[in-house]
């Protein structure tokens, strides 16, 4: 990459989260917190965040 690149910036999109997000938000029953945040590898206000936006893209 280094050869073709040179010193170049190179753009590399954040992978997309919604198919986790979605999967947080089916297993999520409101007394699971700290199961999910081990699972996802989530800190708590993610894992808040994330169930907040039931319905929303």
């Amino acid at each position: 990459m280094r050869a073709r690149f040179g010193g170049d910036d190179v753009y590399v999109p954040a992978p997309d989260k919604s198919a986790r997000d979605e999967r947080v938000r089916e297993m999520f029953n409101g007394r699971n917190i700290k199961e999910l945040m081990q699972l996802f590898g989530l800190a708590r206000s993610t894992v808040y965040r994330i169930v907040g936006q039931r319905g929303r893209p």
